[in-house]
């Protein structure tokens, strides 16, 4: 690399750092700038796989675990990280480029370096003292050997003597260089900043380029021009731009300071910014936006300004902590925390005030007591608390940040908040109101009133959120309530949290908890569910505002009897400025009937919002006019003053007229149904009068259209077909309702809305949508996105004309297209897409508009835009005047949106609008006039199942049996080949992790519990050891554990998907993390790879060992579409070429999870052929495995309350022993709700 053109096609801070390497004059220094090449490396790539991380919004907690890192200047920090992103890459549906470059590298393996090879062996042969005998090395086992060096010389000095620096840093430079070459990543994006953007004719942008690449900075000569409706970049800022004009903004890891390229670093806590080409240091004066956001995210809070000279100075010495001597850690400190006093003691633990040094922050420790310690039980159920509340993230519910063991102390750090418990602050109140008055406390004041409301609105929400993570507190009460200065209510202790269906510590008769604030069923000892918080939410809230107790005894036997059967005195009675709503609310949480309480915490905290904004509450609707009356009211005072300023009020009129449109928000909400399986798909009559759905209310288990009148008095079930019918809507007229249904043959159905036989329309199509004017109706085709991949699928959509029916191909040339809404003119679709516009030359997924008159396609550039917004993957829901409704799915809930989207202009206008807040898995949402919005909150829960099979694959009788029962969702199952014990990966214990369940016995027991998430369990044939993937905190990869061993060991260092065991043990098949994917054996004694199955124009997946050991069988997905199974023959060692594989199966169903029967002769595996995803076999000659006969159907899944489908093709596992086939299936409920679209301003 002497040749000096070569550096000028590297980023600037690359190299820069080889010129100063070049440049430097004593040995030593050669020594540490060339190390420090090492360290530029991986620095930059892992900021490009940070940033591109944090553009997408993601939360995977394990590289949010290693966040901290990226400030620090351990190297072995940002390996750390660049695994974790290798691993989530893996997860992930979409792979993103960023990230795949960078798993990629790590990777890389070339068998002519020399240089890198050498430099590997003389880093282990220094740190073993015995030579090293490898003949290839990968990447990232380099860059393994090289931090262990930089912790080893730099951090003790180990090393000694003038020779040994010549040595290894001639060897780090020529490694380094050789290492460059095969990385193209860092060339393939430019690093640039942008500079005076300015509008240009057709409203495009044009940006000034500064090209940070090379050893100087140089202003291209063209401008970078920006499509109609792109963002316009940050100027100044950093971003990698690529030569499709895609970019990605890099700050605040990389930031162009003068001429140089600085990169971000820690010193002591406090963030600066490092040149590794003059070592120049400087700390930002302020944060923009992009720092702020980062730096709350790794430290956990906001830094001031003040804070960013030293993260710890503001933090004032503390007194001597008041520590009992069984509590007290030595010299008062603990780990890396400083205790400060004591502030709390209950009977799970000690609560101190602490600081934590290394980032000056106070904190709340808890601490088990000592003696506590001795009890494994009290110990597991303190950990659990921890990581229950370390799961829910929420501004009522307390942070975690840190749980561990030290000095035999088992203990863990949340937020410190600086406020008196709910029970401190009513006590307070008492004594306040009987000084006043001198007599009894009887009532408490209006602002105390809203201040309280208020404060539990954001609680119940909060809870709400736990309970959408399968957790129940079961121990709220004021005592666990802080309420801090500005009102917030936060709820802590968590130490009686449950799992429902977990394998609990606490057993379903054991009463546990506060008795003045426990439910019936919980102190009757009777099982509970997310309701007992709810009436616990009730009993404080009910305190709170009366301050009084809602029950009173003197015993417990006493207590217990009123808690049963009698009823708390009205709130009113004894504080007569509550609310007649307000009390409505109170009494409707603690119904002694759990089915008559709020069903979720979130209508509790919904109803307690509406209250606040004098708008009518859920459990009693109130005419509008009692709501303006009572609105009023409240605001009385304000009333009087308007009156008085009646020349003002006529100026706000004026204002009002000429103020822009308002936005959007939900009113009126209330529950349209109440059925305990599955009820969706909402659809509404052109009138409003009739509301039609979908719903397994009948008991079949199957989906059914169902219709009634908007007043709920009228309900008539439509269809009675036992496939499945669904996706309804209403015809012109309302006279008919057109829906989708997998009879046969399968497609668009229509049933008069007054009752009748339902009629094929001839349109192999699913989810029709009417247009405005009722003369077309377009629909989604059958088809599947294969492999997640939006690039890989083969969906499309139509539209026929109601008169006709005569259907035709919308976009037919794009490889997918789904999700049609219609424009208000009835002549343009709006829809998802992966396609390519006129004249691009590549592919994109984005929203696109289809002209129905001349066939033009423009794309939407809403991904992009909402993407801006940490929006991704926008549902389209409907087109209405110049706003679109679409939903988003963040991870743990989906919610509907608004956005201004003119059908004039196509651009999108303003900010987008969340409308809905709940926690549902999934959304089906109608739009209707006049702003009804109809939705259903859809959950979903996976079990492990079985079917009982014999030596061939064949059933026989319902044979279904369930496995599992549990709240969490239990994927991934390996059944044992005795037929004894399932492994499974479930979250039901926090993170998730490895369990065991014996089938003989029912004894379940958690097998893994690192830092981090292990799934995909594979259990040997032999049943003497699984391996699993794991996200540890310190090392990710695929791990090998012994049976009865309580960790394992690390067999490849990259967590990949895992297919196959052999059945000696000795191999394993994964995939690996090639493009396209490919079938790769890794001996795991001596971690050699082999690629046995590859194609460059099929991804490969689902690899799986014949019985005999002869054969593999594997799903191959085209790029272009398309998937097929096959079998080719299995040599140990030995790639297999295509011509060898054996066609069983393909066309134009999609196939999936083939998994060998018993005794080798056949072949289950999943399909939608038939509609649905359900269980096929398909029998093979028993000595060439080529197919015989017809596939035959073992199981049909064609109900929504047992769902293949629905569990998500990268949770589901087939998996099999002698005598049966296990696997999961989800199950899915939801009602229909009604509300109110309202514009306010």
């Amino acid at each position: 690399m002497e040749d000096r053109g070569v550096l000028d096609r590297q980023p600037l801070p690359i190299a820069r750092g080889v010129l100063r390497y070049r440049n430097a004059g004593e040995i030593r220094g050669r020594h540490d700038t060339a190390y420090y090449l090492f360290e530029i490396y991986l620095k930059y790539a892992a900021a490009m796989a940070m940033s591109s991380y944090l553009a997408a919004d993601a939360r995977d907690h394990r590289v949010n675990a290693v966040l901290k890192g990226l400030v620090r200047p351990s190297l072995g920090e940002w390996m750390r990280f660049l695994r974790e992103c290798a691993g989530f890459l893996a997860c992930r549906e979409t792979p993103d480029p960023y990230i795949r470059a960078v798993a990629e590298l790590l990777d890389t393996r070339q068998s002519r370096w020399t240089h890198v090879l050498d430099l590997y062996n003389a880093l282990r042969a220094e740190r073993t003292e015995k030579p090293s005998e490898r003949t290839s090395v990968s990447a990232a086992m380099l860059l393994d050997e090289v931090v262990s060096y930089r912790n080893r010389i730099f951090g003790h000095g180990a090393l000694v003597g003038e020779e040994q620096y010549r040595s290894f840093g001639d060897r780090f430079a020529a490694a380094f260089l050789e290492l460059l070459e095969w990385s193209p990543y860092l060339r393939a994006r430019s690093l640039v900043t942008f500079e005076r953007p300015e509008v240009r004719e057709g409203s495009r942008v044009e940006c000034q380029v500064i090209v940070y690449m090379g050893l100087h900075p140089i202003r291209r000569e063209e401008p970078l021009t920006l499509p109609y409706g792109a963002p316009t970049p940050r100027e100044h800022v950093l971003h990698l731009l690529g030569d499709d004009g895609s970019r990605l903004c890099i700050d605040p890891f990389l930031a162009a300071r003068g001429d140089d390229v600085y990169v971000l670093n820690d010193a002591g806590g406090a963030p600066e910014y490092l040149s590794y080409a003059t070592g120049e240091r400087y700390r930002p004066p302020t944060l923009n936006d992009a720092q702020r956001e980062l730096f709350e995210r790794i430290f956990g809070y906001e830094l001031a300004p003040a804070r960013l000279s030293r993260l710890g100075d503001d933090v004032a010495a503390p007194a001597a902590p008041a520590v009992g001597p069984e509590e007290r850690p030595r010299a008062a400190t603990l780990k890396d925390y400083r205790l400060v006093r004591e502030v709390g003691r209950g009977a799970m633990g000690t609560v101190f005030e602490a600081v934590q040094e290394s980032l000056g922050r106070r904190v709340a420790l808890k601490l088990l007591p000592g003696t506590f310690a001795l009890d494994p039980k009290r110990v597991e159920r303190f950990h659990r608390e921890a990581r229950a509340t370390a799961r829910i993230h929420h501004p009522s519910i307390v942070p975690v940040y840190e749980v561990g063991e030290a000095e035999n102390a088992h203990f863990y750090a949340m937020e410190y908040i600086d406020g008196d418990s709910l029970d401190v602050v009513v006590q307070r109140k008492r004594e306040e109101i009987a000084q006043r008055r001198g007599r009894t406390a009887s009532s408490a004041g209006a602002d105390y009133i809203a201040s309280i409301v208020e404060g539990f609105a954001g609680l119940a929400e909060g809870v709400s959120r736990a309970h959408a993570l399968g957790l129940i507190h079961r121990d709220i009460k004021p005592s666990n309530i802080i309420v801090d200065a500005g009102g917030r209510c936060v709820l802590v202790d968590f130490g009686l949290v449950r799992e429902q269906e977990a394998a609990s510590l606490t057993q379903s008769g054991e009463m546990v908890g506060t008795l003045l604030y426990m439910s019936p069923e919980q102190a009757s000892r009777r099982r509970v569910d997310a309701r007992t918080d709810i009436y616990s939410l009730g009993a404080s809230l009910y305190e709170a505002l009366t301050l009084s107790h809602p029950l009173q005894g003197t015993t417990e036997a006493d207590l217990q009897n009123a808690i049963l059967f009698e009823d708390p005195v009205p709130p009113r009675r004894l504080n007569h400025l509550i609310a007649k709503d307000l009390e409505t609310i109170v009494l409707h949480a603690l119904e002694k009937n759990p089915v008559k309480r709020y069903a979720s915490a979130g209508e509790f905290a919904g109803d307690l919002r509406r209250y606040l904004a004098g708008e009518a509450i859920l459990v009693r609707p109130q005419s509008s006019a009692v709501r303006m009356i009572r609105l009023l009211w409240r605001r009385r005072g304000k009333v009087a003053a308007m009156l008085l300023g009646a020349l003002v009020a006529g100026a706000a009129v004026v204002a009002w007229r000429l103020w822009p449109e308002g936005h959007l928000t939900i009113v009126d909400q209330r529950r349209v149904t109440s059925d305990s399986g599955l009820t969706t798909d909402p659809a509404a009559s052109p009138d409003g009068a009739l509301f039609a759905f979908a719903s397994d209310r009948a008991g079949k288990g199957d989906l059914d259209i169902w219709i009634q009148d908007a007043a709920g008095t009228m309900r008539r079930q439509l269809t009675f077909h036992e496939a499945e019918d669904c996706s309804p809507v209403f015809s012109a007229d309302g006279s008919q309702v057109f829906f989708s249904s997998k009879r046969s043959p399968a497609g668009l159905y229509s049933v008069p809305a007054a009752g009748g036989e339902a009629c094929a329309l001839g349109i192999q199509g699913q989810d029709p949508v009417l247009s405005p004017d009722g003369a077309w109706l377009a629909y989604d085709d059958y088809g599947v996105w294969l492999g997640g991949d939006p690039s890989i699928g083969r969906r499309r959509i139509g539209v026929c004309s109601t008169a006709t029916w005569e259907p035709r191909r919308v976009a037919p040339d794009f490889l997918a297209a789904g999700r049609p809404v219609w424009a208000p003119d009835s002549r343009r679709l709006l829809f998802d897409g992966y396609g390519r516009e006129a004249g691009a030359d590549r592919e994109v997924m984005d929203l696109w508009v289809a002209s129905l008159d001349d066939g033009t396609l423009k794309r939407a550039h809403l991904h992009q835009f909402l993407a801006e917004h940490k929006l991704y993957q926008p549902r389209p829901v409907k087109w209405e005047s110049d706003t679109l409704f679409f939903c988003v799915d963040q991870g743990d809930s989906e919610n509907l949106w608004s956005l201004r989207f003119p059908c004039g202009t196509l651009r999108a206008e303003g900010q987008p609008r969340q409308l809905t807040t709940g926690t549902a898995s999934g959304l089906s949402v109608h739009v209707g006039d006049n702003g009804l919005l109809l939705f259903s909150s859809i959950v979903k829960n996976s079990d492990i199942w079985s079917l009982s099979i014999d030596a061939h694959g064949r059933t026989s009788g319902e044979s279904l049996e369930r496995i599992t029962r549990n709240l969490a969702n239990d994927d991934r199952p390996w059944i044992s080949q005795d037929g004894r014990t399932v492994l499974f990966n479930s979250p039901r214990a926090g993170s998730p992790d490895i369990w065991s369940k014996d089938l003989e016995t029912g004894a379940l027991e958690r097998l893994t519990g690192a830092d981090g998430a292990e799934i995909w369990p594979q259990l040997a044939w032999d049943g003497a050891f699984f391996v699993y993937r794991s996200y540890a905190a310190e090392n990710s990869g695929l791990y090998l554990q012994k049976r009865g061993e309580k960790s394992g060991r690390i067999i490849l260092d990259k967590p990949l998907p895992i297919w196959h065991l052999s059945r000696d043990g000795r191999a394993l098949l994964y995939r690996s993390s090639q493009v396209p994917a490919t079938l790769t054996e890794l001996i795991i004694d001596t971690g050699d790879t082999t690629v046995l199955y590859g194609h460059p124009d099929l991804h490969l997946y689902e690899g799986h060992f014949s019985p005999d050991m002869q054969w593999v069988t594997f799903v191959a997905i085209k790029t272009t579409g398309g998937s097929s199974v096959y079998v080719a023959p299995y040599r140990p060692g030995t790639p297999v070429e295509k011509a060898e594989w054996i066609l069983i199966m393909g066309g134009d169903a999609g196939y999936d999870k083939p998994t060998w029967c018993p005794d080798g002769t056949g072949l289950f595996v999943t399909s939608d052929r038939c509609g649905f995803m359900c269980l096929w076999r398909q029998a093979l000659d028993p000595v060439r495995k080529t197919p015989v006969g017809d596939l035959e159907c073992v199981r049909h899944f064609h109900t929504a309350q047992y769902s293949l489908n629905a569990v998500g093709a990268g949770w589901l596992q087939l998996s099999v022993s002698p005598r049966r086939l296990v696997f999961n299936l989800a199950e899915l409920s939801g009602n229909i709700h009604q509300a109110r679209i309202r514009k306010v301003r």
